[in-house]
């Protein structure tokens, strides 16, 4: 474990210091959230909460995708996985090392965004705070660890690093339409995970909105 906390703080300190992937994973989605919902400063509308899902889905698959999947697959090409591996003693404590610093980093720009937003457009923070949250510690960890296939692909990481991101954002795309076939609309829920990631996010409000009717009754 001691070793996992070595490669945690390694990390870490890579995560907070890269300006790249702070922009990627907060400055960008939080100046598209401004830009356009500019007309949220009157009255957010009722489904609100859907469109915050499609942001937080892009948090979550940037942060797992890129920083968990490609970060591990760049060290895998430049040698630094094997050579961690070797001072290790087994490549376990690289990997949990940087699922948890990234996990880590996601978290906190989960909770920046939306307390920027929240406090903006005159949300209920602790609604908004709550819902964010149960989406990053329960629906993250699944993608995190299905990240972990980037790795072990037998492609160099120049290769596939647009491609990538092209399917991140094809993702979120395709997550907004409205399917009425109800094979496709299932097809579609299994096979891209912003659409999991919105419609479970979906289901939290739901159940803390109730929770919330429970007792104030």
């Amino acid at each position: 474990m001691k070793k996992v906390f070595e490669y945690f703080r390694l990390f870490m300190i890579e995560a907070a210091t890269n300006k790249i992937a702070f922009f990627w994973t907060l400055v960008l989605p939080l100046t598209f959230m401004i830009v356009n919902s500019m007309d949220w400063f009157g009255s957010p509308p009722e489904n609100y909460i859907s469109i915050l899902a499609a942001y937080w889905a892009y948090l979550v698959l940037i942060t797992s995708m890129n920083g968990v999947g490609m970060g591990l697959l760049v060290y895998r090409d430049n040698g630094f996985l094997k050579m961690f591996s070797f001072l290790s003693g087994s490549h376990q404590p690289v990997v949990l090392g940087k699922i948890m610093a990234q996990y880590v980093f996601m978290v906190v720009n989960m909770l920046v965004f939306t307390i920027v937003v929240s406090l903006l457009f005159r949300l209920d923070l602790l609604m908004v705070l709550g819902v964010g949250m149960l989406t990053a510690f329960f629906l993250s960890i699944p993608l995190f660890f299905l990240a972990l296939v980037v790795p072990i692909l037998p492609v160099k990481e120049t290769a596939i690093a647009p491609l990538f991101s092209l399917v991140i954002f094809g993702f979120i795309f395709f997550a907004q339409m409205d399917i009425r076939n109800a094979m496709l609309e299932n097809l579609h829920s299994i096979l891209n995970p912003a659409v999991f990631l919105r419609d479970s996010t979906i289901g939290f409000y739901q159940l803390l909105s109730s929770a919330e009717i429970s007792v104030s009754v």
